[in-house]
């Protein structure tokens, strides 16, 4: 997960952020059953480039585990 401001200093603090948007939009099953490893990036990461936005990885997650 990407976020504006993420910074190592404050994983804490972002990493419960981020869970409870994945809880929110994948559900808490998904996220604790079907998703692996988590990370977590400020935006100027050089993995941001490519990234989906959250509100469509509901479908992402559901397109990958139909087949």
């Amino acid at each position: 997960m990407f976020f504006d401001n993420y910074s190592d200093k404050e994983h804490t603090t972002y990493a419960s952020i981020g869970y409870l948007f994945l809880d929110e939009s994948i559900g808490e099953y998904d996220v604790e059953t079907k998703i692996g490893f988590i990370e977590f990036h400020n935006k100027r990461s050089e993995h941001f480039d490519g990234a989906t936005q959250i509100r469509e990885l509901v479908s992402q997650v559901d397109k990958y585990y139909a087949n």
